[in-house]
């Protein structure tokens, strides 16, 4: 009789406390590879719709023809750490390509093609872009690079990517795998959130704030921010002061909720859907550019295992995924790729995807009765006929009988030469070819709609038959070659033990780099907060202004502004006519607002445009008095636009640009605002009129 004996190692893993323990401590400090997939696929989209919104204005933000020209980014607005390479040309087609280079590098970040590589490439371009007009960011561009920042570091292609799919071996896709990875870098990209929401409850500390609950009614003062939603809100003063301490309380504590070892799973679930929806209620009610989507996609990294094992497959496994079988010809290359595909794409992770070997291809055209196949190639005689619905089942619904009216069940020898695509239902009967397609949208977790589409569009199915047929028939290689026996090779152990030490070293020294880093971050923000006996000290500062990873999260703070701006730009024609030009869309669509008025108009956000224009006219125009060089080239700029389009008494001779504003009284909402004092930024001459001596 064999002695049991005591392990330690045995115990700690048969017992459920130590098992539930570990499993809580790696939801803390760890992140779910398919919440990392999903991550990588939402922030790259929320990239590109970013590169989409700045194109709008590449000549005006990008070029030299525009408001920030090189010359004055390589004068005043650059470090010599700091690298662009949207800074190697001023024009705008070599401009716009690069634009396009990094929409391509998004998109294959996107997809998963090589995916660290293109993580850091995207990083790249992101910091080239910002640095090429720094006056145009704002918090959501600063949280964009520094969570990508981590992103490098974290395994994004592990799941439904290119390069899980066709570039690693492989692997047995069961329930048993384990999605949960625990590194410092984890742990970091954690900790950045945490960061950001705790210093903004830090940096908090007017009243409006934290005895008097105001600020949420402040913040929807702001006309520009403002959205039809905000004019609603508006109009209830005192229910805003809930949402108010609500908003400061949850910053402040919510982060916390992702480190409690008790229930780790829906606790952290719970607190990451509580800040999706505290941005998703920012956007609602203020236009705050692209810093609601950067927060609501790139909190989905955080989503526990937990919500995928118990709220998402725990409903997407059903007897009917569950029992599909999928076989494929390994000899089509295509027919390999897009088994492969729809294994990592399409089906749930327990789906059998199998080749068809050889033994089963006699099976295929062989006694004329139906087959059917077993994982190891074999395959066994069953009934020629597949029986009506009760013997399928009596679960069998009305759907599956309608794909059997339409892709009727064959027998092997029906099937001519072996089929490029093969697939077995939940109730034994198998369908091919383009049925075997149909099949698969039924029991895919995203494409299930085209399976309805299938069933009553006919003329798809006979269509959707002769394209695939006719890419088999081209795309088959070479029929497969008798299994030969593979020839031992002797390896030596040296190489073996050498390559896993270099993974574990180089392991090691990428994992204390993020330490460092993430350190670096937590003292560059005690220092912003006031806690200067924890700040960075100085001989590591340019670590983070090299790496972009200098931050402050100070939004609204300590209290919303409660003086509300904006500009009048009072224009000459050259025939003597006055105009403005800022209200509505004067200076984007260069038509002059006339008669000239004080008036602001209605939908004042209409005249910024956008966010990145509201940043430039707050960074570079503002009432700083070193701001004179950015408005000298922001004058020339609106003359050589607006000339370009107008010509004869209709061009632009001369004008000035106002600086207006207002305050509001938190304390006496139901009071008027206080109008303040108009200030003259700037005289602008476009050109010299006949006997004109000034000059420009």
């Amino acid at each position: 009789m064999k002695d049991k004996g005591f392990r330690a190692s045995a115990l700690l893993a048969r017992n459920p406390v130590f098992d539930t323990m570990f499993y809580n401590l790696k939801t803390m400090f760890g992140a779910d590879l398919r919440s990392l997939a999903l991550f990588r696929i939402w922030f790259s989209v929320a990239g590109i719709f970013d590169l989409l919104n700045r194109y709008s204005d590449l000549w005006a933000h990008y070029t030299d023809g525009g408001v920030m020209p090189r010359s004055i980014v390589l004068t005043n607005f650059v470090s010599d750490r700091w690298i662009s390479l949207h800074m190697m040309s001023g024009m705008y087609m070599i401009t716009a390509g690069v634009f396009i280079l990094h929409g391509i590098v998004n998109f294959l970040m996107l997809i998963g093609y090589r995916t660290r590589l293109m993580t850091f490439l995207s990083w790249c371009m992101l910091i080239s872009l910002h640095n090429r007009n720094i006056l145009v960011l704002h918090g959501g561009d600063i949280l964009q690079r520094v969570v990508l920042f981590w992103a490098i570091f974290l395994p994004l292609g592990e799941c439904y990517s290119y390069d899980a799919a066709y570039r690693k071996p492989r692997k047995a896709r069961s329930n048993n795998r384990d999605y949960m990875y625990v590194s410092v870098a984890t742990f970091a990209l954690a900790a950045q959130w945490a960061i950001m929401y705790i210093s903004s409850y830090c940096h908090k500390t007017a009243p409006e704030w934290r005895v008097d609950a105001t600020s949420t009614w402040l913040a929807l003062q702001l006309d520009f921010f403002r959205t039809p939603i905000g004019d609603f809100m508006l109009l209830f003063p005192e229910a805003l002061k809930p949402l108010t301490s609500a908003v400061l309380w949850w910053e402040g504590y919510g982060p916390y909720f992702w480190y409690v070892p008790i229930f780790s799973g829906p606790v952290r679930l719970f607190a990451v859907i509580g800040f999706m929806c505290m941005h998703l209620g920012f956007v609602a009610a203020l236009r705050l550019g692209n810093f609601g989507t950067v927060s609501v996609f790139g909190l989905t990294a955080l989503l526990p295992t937990w919500m995928w094992e118990y709220i998402v497959f725990r409903r997407l496994r059903t007897r009917e995924r569950l029992s599909f079988k999928l076989f494929f010809d390994p000899g089509c290359k295509f027919c390999t790729n897009f088994a492969i595909f729809c294994e990592n794409f399409l089906l749930i992770p327990e789906t059998k995807v199998l080749a068809l070997t050889e033994h089963d291809r006699e099976h295929l055209t062989g006694d004329g009765k139906r087959h059917q196949l077993s994982h190891k190639g074999e395959s066994r005689p069953t009934h020629a006929s597949s029986g009506s619905k009760a013997d399928r089942g009596r679960d069998s619904d009305e759907e599956s009988s309608e794909v059997i009216d339409i892709i009727p069940n064959r027998t092997f020898t029906s099937f001519g030469n072996a089929p490029w695509l093969l697939c077995q239902d939940a109730y034994g009967v198998y369908h091919s070819n383009f049925a075997a397609l149909v099949q698969i949208f039924k029991v895919s977790p995203l494409l299930w709609p085209l399976h309805r589409l299938f069933v009553s569009a006919r003329s798809l199915v006979k269509y959707g038959e002769i394209v695939m047929r006719f890419v088999h028939e081209h795309d088959k290689n070479a029929p497969i070659a008798p299994h030969r026996p593979a020839v031992a090779r002797r390896k030596s152990p040296w190489k073996k033990i050498i390559k896993r030490m270099w993974r574990i070293s180089s392991f090691i020294v990428v994992q204390s780099i993020v330490a460092f880093l993430i350190w670096i971050v937590l003292s560059w923000n005690a220092s912003v907060i006031g806690q200067h006996q924890w700040a960075t000290p100085d001989r590591y500062k340019w670590v983070a202004w090299s790496w972009h990873l200098e931050q402050s999260w100070a939004m609204f703070s300590p209290r919303p502004p409660d003086v509300h701006w904006s500009y009048v730009i009072q224009g000459e024609m050259d025939n003597g006519t006055e105009a403005e030009f800022f209200r509505g869309e004067g200076l984007f669509n260069w038509e002059p607002n006339t008669p000239f008025t004080w008036d602001r108009g209605p939908d004042m956000w209409r005249s910024f445009k956008n966010h990145r224009w509201f940043k430039y006219y707050e960074n570079g125009l503002n009432t700083h008095p070193q701001n004179n060089l950015l408005r000298l080239n922001y004058g020339r700029y609106i003359c050589r636009e607006y000339n370009a389009r107008h010509w004869g008494g209709a061009m632009l001779y001369k004008f000035s640009i106002h600086f207006i504003s207002d305050q509001v009284d938190a304390k006496r909402p139901d009071q008027p605002r206080r109008k303040l004092p108009h200030q003259t930024l700037w005289n602008h001459l476009c050109y010299e009129k006949p006997g004109d001596r000034r000059g420009r």
